[in-house]
């Protein structure tokens, strides 16, 4: 990298050449065109054989068709199970300021304690067993512990969806979270047995694609419903923006927008909008963004950062939830508590 060369360059004297020959020594690789090259002061050494490359294994991906299948019947059981579950997550999201009134039933689901224990029981014996476990929906059985959904709490589930709009990875928002509680306060359906993670908000991006609008790329999926009330079209991401690791859920930004890179180059711009965290969490958050515009832009996307400032929203806003909660939560005292 820049930093070790510079270093022998700067600090120690060496030309742009004799580093990279030393640096080649000390890793134990030359590159075939450094091989056999005197290193200032020692005598060429043999290049090494060189390493077997390892074998890869890819990731097992979930089809799309599958994953929705699964979720689908998933939420269907839940239903049958909770009948009102459709109404009381939808009214959840229209307390919090970040769904309008007018939408009665099925933007979410609200899972009941309760009712986990039971409802993993009942689908961990039924058919669809495997395609939930798949799905990361259902966790199997382990340590002497029965088998269980991914979700623990009181939560309401948020679909995201495929880009026609329907349900294909569920995210866990807990209702009665607090700063305390064991875990965050979001639980996002499993990945690791092969489901692959959506953002929230497919529709919203290929609708800025069809008009050439603008789109905000935000944290939260509450955000981005916040968002859509305000009138932005916007997508969730679910997670903090970082743009290009693989390896961790964290980065799965990179690999969940890459399939949609000519619908994100249609839109006039891509603005990647950080929370208004206090403090060290904020500024690294600002710099997360930075990051992921760059991945953006280095795809030809015409991208930036933008703030809830640049937004118009009020200064006493953290996040778009925020501002749309600030405008169109209910006065009451049922939304109050």
């Amino acid at each position: 990298g820049g930093d070790a060369l510079a270093y022998l360059v700067d600090v120690r004297g060496l030309d742009f050449m004799e580093a990279a020959r030393l640096l080649a020594d000390l890793t134990g690789y030359t590159p075939e065109a450094l091989q056999g090259a005197p290193i200032a002061g020692k005598p060429p050494r043999m290049p090494a054989k060189p390493a077997p490359v390892p074998s890869w294994t890819p990731a097992p991906s979930m089809p799309e068709a599958a994953q929705v299948q699964a979720v689908e019947a998933f939420l269907r059981e839940l239903r049958a199970a909770y009948p009102k579950s459709g109404e009381e997550g939808t009214a959840y999201l229209v307390r919090r300021g970040v769904m309008p009134p007018e939408v009665v039933d099925g933007a979410a689901y609200l899972l009941p304690a309760d009712l986990c224990r039971p409802l993993a029981a009942k689908l961990a014996a039924g058919p669809l067993a495997p395609a939930l476990l798949q799905a990361g929906i259902l966790k199997a059985a382990e340590e002497g512990k029965p088998p269980r959904l991914v979700w623990w709490d009181r939560v309401c589930l948020v679909p995201c969806e495929t880009k026609q709009g329907r349900p294909v990875y569920l995210v866990g928002r807990r209702t009665d979270w607090t700063p305390e509680a064991r875990g965050g306060k979001y639980i996002n359906q499993g990945t690791a047995a092969g489901a692959v993670r959506y953002p929230l908000g497919l529709p919203a991006l290929y609708e800025a694609a069809r008009r050439r609008a603008d789109l905000l790329l935000v944290e939260g999926p509450l955000d981005a419903l916040g968002a859509g009330c305000l009138g932005f079209h916007a997508l969730a991401l679910c997670g903090r923006p970082l743009g290009v690791n693989f390896t961790s859920e964290d980065g799965a930004v990179a690999a969940m927008l890459s399939p949609h890179l000519d619908a994100l180059l249609l839109c006039r711009k891509v603005q990647v909008v950080p929370d208004a965290d206090a403090g060290d969490k904020g500024r690294q958050g600002e710099h997360l963004a930075a990051d992921l515009v760059g991945w953006l832009r280095a795809r030809g996307i015409r991208a930036d950062v933008a703030t809830l400032a640049d937004l118009k929203c009020p200064p006493e806003c953290k996040d778009l939830a925020d501002a749309a909660a600030l405008k169109f939560k209910p006065k009451t005292e049922e939304a109050k508590t």
